[in-house]
């Protein structure tokens, strides 16, 4: 299980790489008289967030394992069905864009 919560954070790790590396946030909508933060930025920052939460679940399972304390089993039980459906989340905005992508252009640009 050690192994397990090394590798939850390193793939944090890398996912708030991921996210930090896609987040441009002075990317900006201009929609009427409102301007905005762009889709990509924001999904950078869910992201980014995500990565850096994912990274702490994996820090806590980590040490569940080594201490067996209740310190850091309940942030963990906390924690870790919640970064998976934020995770989760972020998958099927992901896709959601990758696939309307041309449907979102035409509706908010034209």
């Amino acid at each position: 299980m050690r192994c397990m919560g090394c590798l939850i954070f390193i793939l944090g790790v890398i996912s708030a790489v991921i996210g930090f590396l896609s987040t441009k946030l002075e990317e900006t909508w201009k929609i009427g008289d409102y301007t905005i933060i762009s889709p990509s930025a924001a999904f950078g920052a869910l992201v980014l967030f995500g990565g850096v939460m994912t990274g702490l679940v994996g820090f806590f399972a980590f040490f569940v394992t080594a201490c067996r304390s209740k310190y850091y089993t309940i942030p963990f039980i906390i924690l870790t069905p919640t970064m998976g459906l934020i995770m989760l989340i972020a998958g099927f905005v992901a896709i959601g864009v990758a696939t309307k992508k041309k449907l979102v252009e035409e509706l908010y640009c034209n």
